[in-house]
């Protein structure tokens, strides 16, 4: 069975933010990580649900966050053996290799037990995603580890990264000693499976990740099906997992395929961008990927896949985890949480021509106070953006929750 486990869960800067750590007046969520004893740090905070600090957040370590990247280790074909006569280890899959990539190798690889790396799969060509290419090194310099790893990228990203970190697509472009990574690329076309190491079929999606600000066409982003490609001993059918890491919109053609896609596999778990409350240029808002979790009918209470789980991505600064446990729990049954606000001040998205004024505050910490968040409120608002955003669907739950560096899911 496969397992995805993420490596980071935070948007292109992580988190915490530098700015809010050497200010008295930064956020809760970033001066909660300061040790015990520093003048800028703050305490739990004290509103919201008690349980959701002490069992879910994780203490606050959950504040902070590495660029979102993710390991897939899934058994390969089942039928080698290493050197000393025993079955192979697991394959090791890694999605996106960016500017944090390093550090959270050095965390995660020793208290997991991974070592080698047998394939990368990249989103995009953002800095997030292939600054830590070079990293690689680690593993092929001198077949230290291995000798050379497997990249599969679209074409574009290729081409950005032969453009930006020639040696890396070239290794006869490199410099001074030539210690560099040995990578051996491949090319994903959208739509077109490709198994990697015998075990896990891979299906990139292109989805729209922001627009370019010079010509306003769309910049395309990879997203994945994942699927086991060895025999069920338990279903008839092979589960997916679903990864949409850095999504702003979603084209018809990708929800066609997906919906194809699931007549003859079940995806029960879905890997989903949501940066904030509101809606950003690049990045998926809790409206639209709520939206995106209905119409993909993944975890929507009363669905035919009413079991499967969405976990979102991608988080900026300013709104602790505790406070996404407790706003992602009120979406699963949204009308037993009534609002002081009511039905009448929310407004459908198709009848408004600009987001609703509330100061800032209310969209990240719920707390007029600096350092200090009220997650009851945080929660209240954000279920005004998901009930604005999708007003016919705006009672109907669905199963989600905030991901974290560390968290594993199967499927």
């Amino acid at each position: 069975m496969p397992t995805l486990t993420l490596l980071g869960t935070g948007t292109s800067s992580a988190l915490p933010s530098i700015h809010c750590l050497t200010s008295p007046r930064g956020c809760y969520a970033c001066r909660s990580t300061l040790p015990d004893g520093h003048e800028n740090r703050v305490g739990i905070a004290s509103t919201g649900r008690e349980e959701v600090d002490e069992i879910e957040s994780g203490g606050n370590e959950r504040n902070k966050r590495w660029n979102t990247c993710a390991v897939v280790t899934f058994p390969g074909t089942g039928d080698e053996e290493n050197k000393n006569g025993a079955k192979d280890r697991d394959k090791l899959l890694l999605i996106d290799c960016g500017k944090t990539f390093w550090t959270s190798s050095q965390y995660f690889f020793p208290r997991n037990g991974w070592r080698e790396i047998d394939a990368v799969l990249l989103t995009h060509a953002h800095a997030d995603a292939i600054l830590g290419l070079d990293d690689l090194r680690g593993w092929t310099l001198h077949g230290s580890v291995q000798k050379s790893v497997a990249i599969y990228a679209s074409q574009e990203t290729f081409d950005e990264i032969s453009r930006a970190f020639p040696y890396l697509t070239n290794a006869g472009k490199a410099t001074g000693g030539g210690d560099v990574p040995a990578l051996s690329w491949h090319i994903i076309k959208p739509f077109e499976p490709f198994v990697i190491e015998g075990g896990l079929e891979v299906v990139g999606l292109p989805v729209e990740h922001g627009k370019y600000l010079e010509t306003g066409k769309s910049y395309e982003c990879l997203g994945f099906i994942l699927t086991s490609k060895l025999p069920s001993t338990t279903t008839s059918t092979q589960d997916s997992l679903l990864y949409l890491s850095d999504v702003s919109a979603i084209p018809a053609p990708i929800y066609s395929y997906i919906n194809d896609h699931k007549k003859t596999h079940k995806i029960t778990k879905t890997i989903l961008d949501c940066l904030r409350i509101r809606h950003h240029a690049s990045h998926f808002g809790i409206g639209a990927a709520v939206e995106a979790i209905r119409n993909l009918d993944v975890g929507v209470v009363g669905g035919a896949n009413e079991d499967g789980r969405t976990v979102l991505v991608g988080f900026g600064h300013q709104t602790s985890h505790a406070s996404w446990v407790s706003f992602c729990r009120s979406l699963l049954r949204p009308s037993m949480y009534p609002s002081s606000l009511g039905e009448g001040d929310a407004t459908p998205r198709a009848l408004r021509s600009e987001p609703a004024p509330e100061p800032k505050w209310v969209e990240f910490t719920g707390s007029r106070e600096d350092g200090q968040e009220d997650r009851d409120v945080f929660a209240e608002y954000g279920r005004k953006v998901v009930m604005e955003w999708d007003w016919d669907r705006r009672e109907v739950g669905v199963q989600v929750e905030p991901g974290w560096d560390g968290m594993s899911v199967t499927w």
